[in-house]
């Protein structure tokens, strides 16, 4: 059995600090990452997921949290892959996908046959996107016969699953034959949107922002249901998205405001205080129960925890964190996600980090110097020293998952001192498997852990 020393504790609240929290409701959030943050998710009443993304153990936790879960699904574009040619009426480049034709048969009964499928795992809610991709590309009387089959695709998952929840994203024109078959109509960038082909962040034009304003009173006055507004910023704009969450709240509607993916938690009438962590993990290896256990002491620590897969890492720095956790169990990340560099960034941007087993690449100097450590002399001079021969992949591939030689270069009131003997340690050398620093370089701390 995993087992935690209280040492451990202590290095978390010692780096993380004690949470504060704020309890607001109703609310609604959006969260398509993997893994799906459950403990975090429960507060919300409203959640949408990728469902392929939630296991059955996930959506039961939400569901007896009394969440209303709803799966996304994309009724009018796929992946070109997944689309037989004759359902395709154009491409949305930006985005990568088709657009798929409502009227085709064939595609009605396979987007049937998924709502069948997520009904039987237990889901009680579709969120309903690309409801109106096909105005992208058609005109007129075609237009309007697109129209009449994707609403009459709406009437048939509403009349094989009376249960279900359905939450429309846009489909204005839609509205007037299926409206009221809908829980509530949702809404992408009424302040702050995506540009997917400039691939960068926008202010709405005001023209835009008035469109879409009268659009969302419309479906409040003549349908009576919430109308949430989903808007996107950076996350470092952390303080702008609480803004902005604010002044959508005051106009009426539903607010969450998040980056494109929809992979962090964002900002809505929830607004939590606590501690956030992001918790690194690598999607290409078997899941680990140590990063389960790492997530609920944090948890049990007051903290949200993000996660995030190395292997699909976020451009911008996320300073606004209290910090950064990873666990891998080598060094062997390759060079071209750039996590080195971006773990630097995080840095330099004022997040602290721990890490736990291995760093997950070889850590260069001025990275140590970042995190006030440095490596074991004596055992860099020993590999220096040590006679050339044939590389052994076996022997790099053990050199890589042993011990991790770093000292603590510097101290602090705050960390123990970098000689004093830890709890479990049986030498008074630093061999750690978890080191913790801030970015200051004013906290080192290295432990050794016993899983």
């Amino acid at each position: 059995m995993l087992r935690w020393g209280p040492w451990v504790i202590y290095a978390f609240t010692a780096v993380l600090g004690r949470p504060a929290f704020a309890q607001t409701n109703p609310s609604v959030a959006f969260f398509y990452g993997k893994p799906v943050p459950v403990g975090q998710l429960g507060r919300f009443d409203w959640v949408v997921v990728e469902p392929d993304h939630l296991d059955a153990r996930g959506l039961d936790e939400l569901q007896r949290a009394g969440v209303q879960v709803f799966a996304y699904l994309s009724l009018g574009e796929a992946a070109p892959e997944a689309i037989d040619p004759g359902w395709i009426l154009g491409r949305n480049a930006p985005w990568g996908s088709v657009i798929v034709d409502p009227r085709a048969a064939e595609w009605r009964s396979r987007i049937l046959a998924r709502v069948d499928a997520l009904a039987a795992r237990g889901f009680h809610g579709l969120f309903l996107d690309t409801l109106d991709s096909y105005a992208m590309v058609l005109r007129a009387d075609a237009r309007r016969a697109a129209a009449v089959a994707m609403a009459s695709l709406i009437r048939d998952i509403s009349d094989h699953h009376r249960d279900v929840k359905l939450l429309f994203n846009r489909g204005f024109e839609l509205l007037d034959d299926v409206g009221g078959r809908a829980s509530a109509v949702a809404a992408e960038s009424l302040l702050y949107g995506w540009d997917a082909a400039a691939k960068r962040y926008v202010d709405v034009p005001a023209a835009d922002r008035a469109w879409l304003t009268d659009k969302l009173h419309h479906v409040e006055q003549h349908f009576g249901i919430p109308v949430i507004v989903i808007d996107y910023l950076p996350e470092s704009r952390r303080e702008d998205a609480r803004a902005t969450a604010r002044r959508i709240q005051a106009m009426g509607f539903v607010p969450w405001i998040a980056t494109p993916a929809l992979d962090t938690l964002g900002v809505g009438t929830i607004q939590s205080h606590a501690a956030r962590i992001l918790l690194l993990y690598d999607g290409a290896e078997p899941h680990s129960p140590i990063i389960d256990l790492i997530a609920e002491r944090l948890q049990a620590l007051g903290c949200a925890v993000d996660y995030l897969d190395v292997r699909g890492l976020p451009r911008e720095p996320n300073g606004h964190r209290a910090g950064i956790v990873s666990r891998f169990s080598d060094d062997d990340l390759p060079e071209v996600l750039g996590y080195g560099r971006w773990l630097a960034r995080q840095i330099d941007a004022g997040s602290r980090v721990v890490m736990f087993g291995r760093p997950g690449f070889p850590v260069p100097r001025p990275t140590l110097a970042k995190l006030a450590l440095r490596e074991d002399a004596a055992s860099s001079a020993r590999a220096a020293r040590g006679p050339a021969r044939r590389p052994d992949r076996r022997r790099a591939a053990l050199r890589s998952r042993e011990l991790v030689r770093w000292h603590a270069a510097g101290r602090s009131h705050r960390a123990p001192r970098p000689d004093s003997k830890l709890p479990g340690s049986r030498s008074r050398r630093f061999w750690p498997e978890c080191a913790t620093a801030r970015a200051s370089g004013s906290l080192a701390r290295s432990h050794r852990s016993r899983w």
